[in-house]
């Protein structure tokens, strides 16, 4: 436990009562997720893996998966050798695969230190590739000073009151609505332009530079 906690980015929740009996008293499953400042931490979807904790403090098992490119899993598990046995025997009981994550995908054992070290590369990845995204969008943002007299700053704070948004809000709306007009009379331009200098391509040549 003490090695999970020590890991960054990561967030653990109690989950409930562990079903089986194969790890000891009093079992309780707990799950692990990444923890980002950059990320909206109401999403489930990244929860990367869990860990099985009895009545005595002793972790017995920890796994963690991840979603390929491909929409399936892949996953992994670290298992203290001293319960192999007793989960073996209730596996046989229950009829389960003792390999089985979900369906057709099974889990890679591995050792403790490997699992701990997927779990805190994965979880630092994530939080620096969100972090990068983050930057990157500060980036692409642009400051700009307007210069307002009174009757249109009062025109436009009655604006932003009726929408029931701030005045920045309706501004940068403003703003980005006349660049979107204005990128489509360029197009237009653009457009028209072409469509001009195709009247002065003969008909044969025309007719094949439209199907190009």
């Amino acid at each position: 436990m003490r090695e999970l906690k020590s890991i960054k980015h990561i967030n653990i929740i109690g989950a409930g009562a562990y079903g089986w009996q194969c790890f000891g008293k009093n079992q309780g499953i707990y799950d692990i997720f990444v923890s980002s400042k950059y990320m909206d931490e109401s999403s489930s979807q990244n929860e990367i893996g869990s860990f099985v904790m009895n009545n005595k403090g002793e972790v017995a098992e920890i796994t963690f998966y991840k979603l390929k490119k491909d929409d399936t899993f892949k996953a992994w598990r670290w298992m203290d050798s001293k319960f192999l046995d007793s989960y073996m025997s209730e596996c046989a009981q229950r009829g389960i695969n003792p390999k089985s994550f979900l369906d057709d995908v099974e889990y890679k054992d591995v050792s403790k230190e490997k699992i701990l070290s997927l779990i805190e590369s994965y979880s630092t990845k994530v939080h620096n590739k969100l972090k990068n995204s983050k930057k990157n969008s500060e980036e692409a943002t642009e400051d700009v000073e307007i210069v307002l007299d009174d009757a249109d700053f009062s025109f436009l704070a009655k604006k932003a009151h009726e929408q029931n948004i701030t005045f920045n809000q309706l501004v940068n709306n403003i703003l980005r609505e006349d660049l979107e007009r204005k990128e489509k009379e360029n197009l237009l331009k653009i457009n028209s332009v072409s469509e001009e200098s195709d009247k002065h391509v003969p008909s044969r040549e025309r007719k094949t530079k439209k199907f190009l």
